[in-house]
């Protein structure tokens, strides 16, 4: 049983295919606004939408005009598209003092609490859906960053809030730019969504340099919005149920996926073949970690999917 693997984030479904750049630029406009305002309403800052985290993070380090002079800390074990969308400006380090960027990773909604001075801090919360307000910027931080499908199952987006008015200016004069490209990155993506999720393209690559939301976009994202409210209802459902047998608490935030540390199951060769296993931060300590089995929670795991997987894992609990 691999199930789980396909299942880790939601699956987006792509529900319209109009690539004419001048197709109603009026509407698209709305939707632009309607989208940025939702997110702005949810988070309480100003909202930016570009097609990808990938593209939130490429338009930051284009606003700070970070080259490969700089070095931006990234913890061990941070996902591909960390380090490819970095490597496209900058130096990556593991090491806070060589460091005048930390991208601040909070993984699966997990708060990541920092005693750093004197850095530019990026909050990655690319997975979190946010419970509380003040659990942003909670590093004293310039930008966070969300991903979208993460977080609402859409086919693309991304959303970079701030509190730099110069940094939201800077980014609707993005949003206007390399139209033709960001048609081409999303027939790509479209392209290559039911292959090997696009192993066969230069789509990743390219990300990084990608400002334009297509209208497709747009209409896709503009659909899922209404599953913010319903995902988070529900990953809180089945939090309340996990909390008690893993004796963890409810934060600020919280992710799609919820991480159980290896160590505390048995027959993990068994437990490998069947749930993702990832290294998880420890107790806010970027240097160390820990395996865990990533379970997921979010809506479009059925309650008898989530049922069997919790089971399994009930079963295999060390005692």
């Amino acid at each position: 049983m691999r199930e789980n693997f396909n299942n880790i984030w939601p699956k987006p479904k792509i529900r319209k295919k109009n690539f004419n750049k001048n197709f109603n630029l009026k509407h698209k406009k709305n939707k632009l606004n309607k989208i940025e305002n939702y997110f702005s309403d949810q988070f309480g800052y100003h909202s930016k939408l570009f097609p990808s985290g990938r593209a939130c993070l490429g338009v930051i380090f284009r606003y700070l005009n970070l080259g490969k002079d700089k070095y931006v800390f990234l913890n061990k074990w941070s996902s591909n598209s960390l380090i490819s969308s970095v490597g496209h400006y900058c130096n990556i380090s593991s090491n806070f003092k060589d460091s005048s960027v930390i991208i601040n990773n909070h993984q699966w909604g997990d708060e990541n609490r920092l005693k750093v001075r004197d850095k530019i801090i990026i909050e990655d919360s690319c997975d979190s859906i946010i419970l509380n307000k003040k659990t942003l910027f909670i590093n004293n931080s310039k930008f966070e960053f969300f991903s979208l499908p993460k977080i609402i199952g859409s086919f693309s987006g991304g959303i970079v809030i701030s509190k730099d008015k110069k940094f939201l200016k800077f980014c609707n004069y993005e949003q206007r730019k390399n139209i033709e490209f960001g048609i081409s990155q999303f027939k790509s993506k479209l392209k290559n969504i039911k292959k090997n999720y696009l192993k066969d393209t230069n789509f990743w690559f390219n990300e990084a340099h990608n400002t334009y939301c297509d209208y497709n976009s747009l209409e896709d994202i503009d659909a899922n919005l209404k599953y913010y409210e319903y995902n988070k209802n529900k990953i809180q459902k089945r939090l309340i149920i996990l909390k008690k047998l893993f004796n963890t608490k409810i934060t600020g935030r919280i992710g799609p996926v919820f991480p159980i540390p290896l160590k505390k199951l048995k027959n993990v060769k068994k437990i490998k073949k069947m749930f993702l296993i990832r290294h998880k931060i420890s107790k806010n300590n970027m240097s160390k970690f820990h395996k865990c089995v990533l379970l997921p929670v979010h809506f479009n795991i059925t309650d008898n999917q989530f049922k069997m997987f919790l089971n399994i894992l009930i079963k295999n609990l060390k005692k």
